[in-house]
């Protein structure tokens, strides 16, 4: 069980993605490589924040299964 501020391990598409993108760096003259850095860093800064919002979307528009959570915490927040 996840508890708030607790770092998940990335995802395999963002780990997929790392592992495509470092085999093309070695393939690549440095300098053109550097752009693959900066796309992975994005890739990892906005994964968390992308699927933070889609659950958030799913949970609001009511395409989640209640009986599977553990802590509701938005039901708390309401009141």
């Amino acid at each position: 069980m996840s508890r708030p501020g607790c770092r998940r391990p990335p995802s395999l598409q963002t780990v997929g993605l790392l592992a495509i993108l470092l085999g093309s760096a070695v393939q690549l003259a440095p300098r053109h490589a550097a752009g693959l850095l900066l796309v992975a860093l994005l890739r990892l800064v906005t994964a968390p924040v992308i699927a933070q919002r889609v659950g958030r979307a799913a949970y609001r528009t009511g395409r989640v299964r209640r009986d599977l959570l553990v802590v509701d915490e938005l039901a708390e927040r309401r009141g």
